[in-house]
């Protein structure tokens, strides 16, 4: 599943839009799915799509990876 920012990279983090807008369904979904894998896949996520300057601590606030 593609991260929250790279589906929208117009959408800051802390925005509403995360919250009411239309990254709110995209971002319920990424958590769903992150939450879902195990532990291995989400190490290998998180190494595949650092967290870029803005976002930094965003896996460790939703489920440990």
């Amino acid at each position: 599943m593609i991260s929250p920012w790279q589906k929208y990279p117009d959408i800051q983090r802390g925005s509403i839009g995360w919250r009411m807008g239309y990254g709110e369904e995209h971002l319920r979904e990424f958590d769903n799915w992150f939450a879902r894998k195990k532990l291995e896949h989400k190490r290998l996520y998180v190494e595949q799509n650092p967290e870029p300057q803005g976002w930094e601590g965003f896996y460790s606030s939703r489920v440990q990876p």
